[in-house]
């Protein structure tokens, strides 16, 4: 009944002459007057009483109809109500007519009784045996011989918006009052309708508002869960239990983008689904939420068997599926769909509730994803900070690890000069504060040379120091040169074609003079020369720190072992003591600049380096095409190496 009020032009004469006019070819009554009118007063009731009760007036209607037609000796009555400006209609309630079923279909008006009726706006009778009355169209169709038929307007508001329809055979006659009663009838069922209208809209008006109520209830329930839960996946996991619940599904799956944007991925999921959570990628445009992503429309599939599918999961167990697109801002974040086990058709109230609840679950992941990606920076912006402390702690580490290792050569070799000094100015018979020659006695040459000699073999040593600690000083400056021109990427190497072993044992002599108390061991193996191409200084300089840690940090009644080693097309160098060994904590890290393991200290020789002599080694070998690595334990001792790609050709196969 939602437009059966359509407007007619107004009747300025009004429906009272017809009437009288109608009455006067003095049709006869065919009941006693007082029953008539207690039977029409009880007919008038009854639609009044079924107004009043709210009740529906298409389930009421077809009795009154046969109780009218008792009245009044009918065969059959019907409403048509009119549609549409009067171009169509349609029968709203019916009694005793061939097609007694009422229906919302609607059919066009063409040459018709209810279309004379809404376009003159007044009662029609067509006696079959009288013939039609005069001023009924000229385009009417004439009933069947000894059929009458009676048309009686409804009127709303001074609109026409419906005729009620009266049959009788074989004909008959009706009178001027029975006509007046018809109308009166009209009038009362047209009043019933219009308050059954009035009463269905407020009805629908206060359902709608409860619908509202319940689905902003719904989204204020998903608003809180976003406001409880900032990290992505427990607002997920929130959200699909309040939708679910909600649509009293048994699933609800999120899909995501991928990083490329070209497919979905099955992210969240409470129900079934979660069986193949992780396994599922759904190509844009295909299957059910490629397709919803694509179009970024909402898809509602009563069956899942008679689509195609990108989850066969999908068809497998769920026979519905509601989906719509979560969209923020006009992106694309997901796919939400929910899904039922057994056969349902979601209505639209439902596909509007999904996708209002969709557009807040869009913008809360959005919200998620934000503060995670704050959070992220916040913690990698805190993750600089305490590696810029460490960097920082490191360098002032260093510096007073570099302040102390130069002092210490230094300090003894002023020491060392200024014994010598003393000696050599008291040799030579002078004042050891002046330096000028005392006046007091001379010496006899032979006591003089014997002095001189004493003097000389107690020099010696002090000499022997002096040159370690230079070669110490020149070590230390070496190492800070390096890591200056290794931070600068200006490290020089001259490469070149070499045999590794010869480099090897070039170093191993030397370090057996620098070091003439401890025992080196050397093995080269036996066979053709271990050609690379490289830098022998560089190469050196490595394998000279190698040797020099392993002799620092073992026992000075311990040896240390150098092999050579040749593994497939790579030349390996390793360096082998019984010392201390590394804690599991520093192994990743003692190749770093400036790192320092902590525990146990130096077993021989001088003090701890700068930190710099591992990773300068790392870094020339690195620079040749070549590893470094280890193998350590606390108290047992270290097994440094490096290699480097072997050369093939000439002198070498």
């Amino acid at each position: 009944m939602d437009d059966q009020y359509d407007a007619m032009p107004a009747d300025p004469a009004g429906n009272s002459e017809l009437a009288g006019a109608t009455g006067s070819s003095g049709f006869a009554r065919a009941v006693d007057d007082d029953v008539h009118d207690h039977q029409m007063r009880t007919l008038q009731q009854q639609v009044t009483d079924a107004a009043i009760a709210h009740a529906e007036m298409r389930d009421i209607l077809p009795g009154v109809l046969e109780r009218l037609c008792d009245a009044m000796r009918f065969d059959g009555a019907a409403i048509l109500l009119l549609h549409d400006g009067g171009t169509q209609w349609n029968m709203f309630a019916a009694w005793g007519v061939d097609d007694d079923t009422a229906s919302d279909e609607r059919q066009l008006i063409e040459r018709e009784l209810v279309g004379s009726i809404a376009v003159n706006r007044w009662p029609l009778i067509v006696d079959g045996i009288a013939g039609a009355h005069s001023e009924i169209s000229e385009n009417l169709e004439p009933p069947v011989a000894g059929y009458s038929v009676v048309a009686v307007p409804m009127f709303a508001q001074e609109h026409v918006i419906g005729v009620i329809y009266f049959e009788s055979q074989p004909s008959r006659q009706l009178a001027q009052d029975d006509l007046r009663l018809l109308q009166m009838f009209a009038s009362e069922v047209t009043l019933a309708m219009e308050h059954a209208r009035l009463y269905e809209a407020e009805r629908s008006a206060r359902d709608e508002a409860k619908t509202m109520a319940r689905h902003l209830k719904v989204l204020q329930a998903v608003s809180d869960v976003a406001l409880e839960h900032v990290r992505l996946a427990e607002l997920l996991q929130a959200l699909l239990q309040r939708v679910q619940e909600m649509f009293e599904v048994e699933n609800v799956a999120i899909l995501l983008p991928t990083p490329e944007g070209d497919a979905l991925t099955l992210n969240t999921v409470r129900g079934p689904e979660e069986a193949v959570l992780g396994m599922v990628q759904v190509p844009m445009g295909q299957g059910v939420a490629g397709t919803i992503a694509a179009t970024r429309r909402p898809l509602f599939v009563e069956n899942l068997q008679s689509i195609p599918v990108a989850n066969p999961f999908l068809r497998e167990h769920f026979h519905s599926l509601l989906g719509v697109p979560l969209l923020a801002e006009g992106q694309l974040i997901g796919v939400i769909h929910i899904d039922s086990v057994r056969p349902r058709r979601f209505r639209n109230e439902e596909r509007q509730l999904l996708e209002a609840t969709a557009e807040r679950i869009a913008l809360a992941i959005a919200r998620a994803r934000l503060f995670e990606t704050t959070e992220s920076s916040r913690d990698e912006a805190k993750r600089q900070i305490t590696v810029l402390q460490e960097v920082t702690q490191r360098m002032d580490d260093f510096l007073g690890i570099a302040s102390h290792e130069l002092r210490t050569p230094l300090t003894s070799l002023t020491m060392n000069i200024q014994t010598l000094e003393r000696w050599f100015n008291a040799a030579a018979g002078s004042d050891s504060t002046t330096g000028e020659p005392e006046t007091s006695g001379t010496h006899d040459s032979v006591a003089g040379a014997e002095e001189m000699a004493r003097i000389i073999s107690k020099a010696r040593p002090v000499i022997n120091r002096s040159v370690s600690n230079i070669r110490r000083l020149q070590r230390l400056v070496g190492e800070l040169l390096d890591a200056s021109r290794i931070r600068e990427n200006r490290l020089d190497s001259e490469l070149e074609r070499v045999d590794l072993a010869k480099v090897v044992r070039s170093v191993v002599e030397e370090q057996r003079l620098a070091f003439p108390h401890r025992i080196v061991m050397l093995d080269v193996g036996v066979g053709k020369p271990v050609q690379v191409q490289a830098d022998p200084r560089r190469i050196g300089q490595v394998i000279a720190n190698l040797i020099a840690n392993a002799l620092k940090y073992s026992s000075a009644n311990r040896g240390v072992r150098v092999a050579l080693q040749r593994e497939r097309k790579q030349a390996r160098v390793v360096v082998e003591d019984d010392g201390i060994g590394i804690a599991e904590q520093d192994l990743d890290h003692i190749w770093e600049r400036f790192y320092q393991a902590k525990g146990p200290g130096h077993q021989t020789g001088s003090q701890i380096g700068l930190g710099l002599g591992l990773f300068i080694a790392r870094t020339i070998v690195e620079s040749h095409g070549g590893t470094v690595g280890v193998q350590s334990a606390p108290g047992k001792g270290s097994t440094f190496w490096f290699s480097l790609p072997q050369l093939t050709g000439r002198g070498s196969k």
